[in-house]
């Protein structure tokens, strides 16, 4: 696998144009079904394949999609199309909003006529949209991690990141047999992911002969949290599994720290944001830990140095990172597991790329293998590992395996 820099000119230009047709397109009116007829069932022809990304470029998680685009262009800049067709990516700002994500995945079904969708990227969103594109037989590929958007009942949804339940297989382990620690409180944010966080850390403490000491909700928002922690505190909490982001992880730390609650906590991936570390300036982060990419943690293999160094020029002008290179890693990957799809499924139709998904066995990524064999969830726990907060590299925009863990269930 190779990859080629300089894509803020050639390529990328050429696919900003093609947005922004696309995206007057739709403000005009137009119906896009007439042009590639990607969407209708035929084989789009010799028309471009229209490929959506819906995530959020305004609201609080800004900083989000803006990453995914770049790893897109990346693609674009290495690829140029996909089986002669040329490539319109359709770009929808979701705002990380359930209602405005259903307003958006409408108009990319419908004004926009997406032949496949990349996103929702968080978990609130795809879940408010997941029956949005069901209805419609669009194929998504999903970047959030609760359980409860794959399924059967979601049979057009492939997902392309670690699941809630493998973080907790992969966290709950750590903190308990690596850390040693046997009194864990669990702690979430009261929404979907969070509700299915708390169901797969229970069942991973459960595999382990242990029930949580303590299991406490708190609200986004929320800035104090010291009642539910001091609930942990008396009950004698030694360990903390952990689902929330931003500044809602950052207000459980800083709680933490006012109560002199000392205790290792391992945390949902959202905590793996570099933005987090800004939060928590000042805090003892050093027994803080997060679900990490396998490829993408240091030691860094050759591909992965190749594919740091890429974005490293082309996203950010040779300088330091400011979100974790995972964030293009995987829309990278979405664009190679499309292209898998067209050719598996014979053309550029949803109902073709839908088909290509479900042929998908042994796809190997910038992130990881994708397999699909077993189930809509693409990723291996091969894929997964433990990583310390603390050990964030601003130079290559990755994190360090912790200590003990390689890649999944190796030691």
């Amino acid at each position: 696998m190779a990859f080629r820099g300089a894509f803020r000119g050639g390529r990328l230009a050429v696919a900003s144009l093609m947005v922004v047709a696309s995206l007057l397109a739709a403000a005009c009116g137009e119906d896009s079904a007439s042009g590639s007829g990607s969407g209708d069932g035929g084989d789009g022809g010799d028309g471009p394949i229209k490929i959506g990304l819906s995530a959020a470029f305004s609201g609080q998680f800004a900083e989000i999609g803006p990453q995914l685009e770049a790893g897109i262009n990346a693609w674009l800049d290495d690829h140029g199309d996909i089986d002669g067709h040329e490539i319109e990516i359709v770009i929808k700002d979701d705002k990380n909003d359930p209602n405005t994500a259903i307003q958006v995945a409408n108009e990319a079904i419908d004004s926009d006529d997406v032949a496949v969708m990349i996103g929702p990227a968080q978990t609130g969103t795809a879940a408010a949209t997941m029956q949005t594109y069901t209805n419609s037989e669009v194929p998504q590929l999903i970047i959030g991690t609760a359980d409860s958007v794959i399924g059967e009942q979601f049979p057009f949804a492939y997902r392309l990141t670690y699941a809630a339940g493998q973080q907790a297989d992969l966290l709950i382990p750590y903190v308990v047999e690596t850390l040693g620690k046997d009194k864990i409180g669990i702690m979430i944010v009261n929404d979907a992911l969070g509700t299915s966080q708390q169901e797969a850390a229970v069942k991973a403490l459960e595999d382990l002969g242990l029930e949580p000491a303590g299991v406490e909700q708190m609200n986004t928002g929320d800035t104090n949290v010291q009642a539910q922690l001091n609930r942990f505190k008396d009950a004698g909490v030694n360990g903390v599994f952990l689902y929330a982001s931003g500044s809602d992880a950052a207000a459980v730390l800083k709680g933490m720290d006012a109560i002199g609650l000392k205790a290792p906590v391992v945390g949902h991936s959202g905590i793996a944001l570099a933005s987090f570390l800004d939060l928590v300036q000042g805090l003892d982060i050093s027994q803080v830990y997060s679900t990490g990419h396998c490829p993408v943690t240091r030691p860094l293999s050759d591909e992965a140095e190749e594919f740091v160094q890429v974005i490293k020029e082309d996203l950010w002008d040779g300088g330091d990172f400011g979100q974790p290179i995972s964030l293009q890693g995987l829309t990278y990957d979405a664009m190679g597991v499309i292209e898998k799809a067209v050719e598996l499924g014979g053309g550029i139709s949803r109902a073709q790329i839908a088909d290509g998904l479900s042929q998908i066995t042994d796809y190997d990524g910038v992130m990881g293998r994708v397999d699909f064999s077993e189930s809509n969830n693409g990723w291996p726990l091969e894929n997964i590992t433990v990583v310390p907060i603390e050990s964030w590299d601003p130079a290559t925009g990755t994190y360090e395996r912790a200590e003990g863990v390689a890649c999944g269930t190796e030691g």
